[in-house]
């Protein structure tokens, strides 16, 4: 054959050095917000995974790794042997074989995306309730990426474990809840104005970023689900008292349309964080309350430039 000569860029697959590409992802983010004068956290992050890995279970390199055929590779580095008396003999393994296991384990270390999403929450400490991660586990290796004839099975596994495990469908329904409640977001209308208590309004009005009437039919639909839907406006420290605006759900699922709501908020310093939220109680169990787009913020730094 012939030599093949080089043709346009050259790949590397990703795994190498961002297994889990949410790290790309909130780089990519840190610079368009600088460049764009933008808050610099993200309103959501899913990171989806393909399922749990042996090594993800592993903490420490002593602790036993079981391959597909059920036998601990631990047994690798140091295994038994009975000799003819009965007794078992331990027998080091030969040095290079050791050093080919260690690094093999590293290297499967290297690209554990779960040991990396860790990492990343632990990182970005700030974005919690902003990141989500879905990563089932089967209790088995799972299948190779390749490996075609194992889908079936897998989908059949995928629906017996939402059942089964409510912890996950949990963070499912929270994170459902997140990506809905970023479907909304704050504009201003007017320019800022100063109160006699000190403090500053700031007037605007909350939208929905769907036009689609289908998309906002939806989105009602899924409010509806809610026990009492709510704005909710606060602000940290607490000077004013959270101002509270019902969602008109019906109008979204009757008309199609989410017509831009009236509000203002109060501010009273320029280190106040203001947050602005919706609230559906009784869809999650972990939570009722979830910011919406570019919130919570402080609006004194971010907000002040002309209309």
């Amino acid at each position: 054959m012939r030599k093949s000569s080089k043709v346009g860029p050259e790949f590397m697959d990703g795994a190498v050095l961002h297994n889990n590409p949410v790290e790309v992802a909130l780089a990519e983010v840190a610079a368009l917000s600088e460049q764009e004068e933008l808050n610099r956290k993200p309103d959501f992050i899913l990171s989806i995974g393909t399922g749990v890995s042996d090594v993800s279970r592993s903490e420490t390199i002593s602790q036993p790794i079981r391959s597909k055929g059920g036998v601990s590779r631990s047994d690798t580095i140091s295994q038994q042997i009975r000799s003819k008396g009965g007794a078992i003999v331990p027998q080091r393994t030969p040095w290079l074989s050791k050093m080919f296991f260690i690094v093999q384990y590293q290297i499967k270390l290297n690209i554990d995306a779960e040991r990396r999403w860790k990492r990343i929450e632990e990182s970005n400490a700030d974005l919690k309730g902003h990141l989500f991660r879905l990563n089932p586990d089967f209790g088995t290796e799972p299948p190779e990426l390749d490996d075609v004839e194992a889908m079936p099975k897998l989908i059949t596994d995928t629906a017996n474990l939402l059942s089964a495990d409510k912890d996950l469908a949990e963070k499912m329904h929270e994170a459902a809840c997140a990506i809905v409640a970023s479907s909304f977001y704050f504009e201003k209308s007017v320019a800022p104005t100063t109160r006699a208590s000190s403090s500053t309004e700031l007037r605007g009005q909350i939208r929905c970023r769907f036009d689609d009437s289908q998309d906002i039919r939806q989105l009602g639909l899924f409010i509806q689900k809610a026990l009492q839907s709510q704005f909710v406006i606060s602000s940290y420290p607490e000077h004013f008292e959270d101002m509270r605006t019902p969602v008109c759900f019906e109008n979204m699922i009757a008309e199609g349309t989410f017509p831009p709501m009236e509000t203002s908020v109060n501010i009273s310093g320029d280190g106040d964080t203001t947050k602005i939220e919706l609230r559906i109680p009784g869809i999650c169990a972990y939570r009722s309350n979830f910011p919406i787009s570019g919130f919570p913020r402080q609006l004194m730094k971010m907000d002040f430039r002309p209309v």
